[in-house]
């Protein structure tokens, strides 16, 4: 076998040949259900076995370290190993797709309320005797409040899927107005802030639902208003997190770059320079700048043109990879279906309602083509079913919300046992027929039908995915 047969049997346009490759044998890790530690071949056999150049290999290997799903390991027994992910990695490089796409203090707050309020909620839903003493410890120590009060939260909520997109949230608000839980605040307004948290983990202590959510809405309200008006007042600080001293150099160089693409608001093709200018300019070896090239690339962030003219050139943003790393990581952690729906029940509920209030003002073509693509070629166990999903995200505006829709949309996909149902054509035909009923609410600007359509086909659905 040669690099041309993995080429015939992993077609694509897209995506280069080492992503293809990283692609591939990610789904072969997630099939083996994730064996951490389990040593898939030397370099030496993998290559006989894909039929790939050294150069592809390598490039692909890149891929999946920078994601944290395998690494090389070197020596005589060593061989592509499989990697537990770190999550603070994972939120910190969808953070970081987040801030480059320009998502809006609006959007990020909308997604906050909606996820914190359902961590929030669950958290005093199943709160222990270990969790109050956690939570009684954080208020006997002011400085631990701000982030890991958030975040603590998500985990306190017992669903994975929060544990690990609330870190994403507070790392873009970081990122959005310069870390604000660590800034210089007024007496009065860090006063204020204390007292929020304080009256939050009451109500969660005492196991109700209905103040916790008030009380967090409160609270995010009152963030919000704040950070607003701080980047109003002093501009975006434009900060990046994790560009210390502490990362690997070549992601410390990727997230210079990429800050440096959106502080100077590059539009696509456009370039920051050739390898010899960088190479220069950064102060670095060529292997580091090709390793944080590699890391741009895979993110959709910027691109080596090649030729006379060409260089490191800007390109848009790639939901597509971030999508992928999130679901990786899900599928990891083996999130049970519990989580998966009730995290994705509060946030299409939300979604469509804001999809209708505001659907006179945005295109809905996409959203006409997935029914008619579903229709046409669609089941449940399909990419059509979850683009309608995504298709009907879009029209609210919400980056964040749409991202996460996706995610949750693959990873039902990975766990859809649609397939074995007694009649998959009658279970296509209805969900499309929901699809179309959702559709049909939201562009009749009606929020209230669109939630409760939403929500008894996010119900009708469950049956049908596996819970291992």
């Amino acid at each position: 076998m040669d690099e041309s047969d993995f080429r015939r049997r992993h077609p694509g346009g897209g995506p280069k040949l080492a992503e293809r490759l990283a692609r591939s044998i990610e789904d072969e890790i997630v099939g083996q259900g994730w064996p951490v530690g389990r040593n898939l071949g030397s370099e030496a056999a993998l290559l006989g076995r894909f039929g790939i150049s050294r150069a592809t290999f390598r490039e692909a290997v890149g891929i999946l370290e920078y994601k944290q799903v395998a690494a090389m390991q070197r020596g005589r027994s060593g061989g592509l190993v499989v990697r537990a992910p770190a999550a603070a990695v994972v939120a910190e490089s969808v953070a970081a797709y987040f801030y480059f796409a320009n998502v809006s203090v609006d959007e990020l707050y909308e997604t906050r309320t909606i996820l914190q309020v359902l961590a929030g909620k669950l958290a005093a839903r199943r709160i222990t005797e270990d969790d109050v003493v956690r939570l009684r410890e954080m208020t006997d120590r002011p400085g631990a409040f701000g982030e890991r009060f958030e975040v603590t939260l998500g985990k306190l909520s017992g669903n994975p899927a929060l544990a690990i997109f609330l870190p994403t949230l507070m790392r873009v608000t970081g990122m959005l107005a310069g870390a604000p839980s660590g800034l210089e605040l007024a007496p009065e307004v860090a006063s204020a802030r204390r007292r929020g948290w304080l009256a939050i983990i009451d109500a969660v202590i005492s196991g109700d639902e209905a103040a916790t959510e008030r009380r967090m809405t409160r609270h995010l309200a009152a963030d919000r208003a704040w950070i607003t008006d701080y980047l109003r007042r002093h501009g975006n600080p434009a900060t990046v997190a994790g560009t210390g001293g502490t990362g690997k150099r070549a992601e410390q160089i990727a997230l210079l770059l990429s800050r440096e693409i959106a502080e100077r608001a590059h539009e696509p093709g456009t370039l920051l320079g050739s390898e010899p200018e960088l190479l220069a300019r950064l102060g670095i070896g060529r292997s580091v700048f090709r390793q944080a090239v590699r890391i741009l690339e895979h993110n959709g962030i910027a691109r080596m043109r090649r030729g006379a003219a060409g260089g490191l050139a800007a390109t848009a943003p790639d939901p597509a990879q971030v999508v992928d790393a999130l679901a990786l990581y899900l599928q990891y952690l083996k999130v049970d279906v519990a989580a998966i729906c009730e995290t994705r029940t509060a946030i299409e509920l939300e979604t469509v309602a804001l999809a209708a209030r505001q659907v006179s003002d945005v295109d809905t073509t996409v959203l006409a083509e997935a029914l008619r693509a579903e229709r046409v070629n669609g089941d449940p166990a399909r990419d059509t079913h979850g683009a309608v999903h995504v298709a009907l995200a879009e029209l609210a505006g919400n980056t964040l919300l749409t991202l996460f829709i996706a995610v949750l949309s693959r990873v039902s996909k990975y766990r859809s046992d649609a397939a074995a149902h007694e009649d998959p054509a009658r279970l296509a035909a209805a969900s499309a027929d929901a699809h179309e009923a959702i559709a049909e609410a939201v562009l009749a600007g009606d929020p209230s039908l669109a939630r409760h359509r939403m929500s008894r086909h996010l119900r009708a659905l469950e049956p049908h995915l596996r819970t291992g």
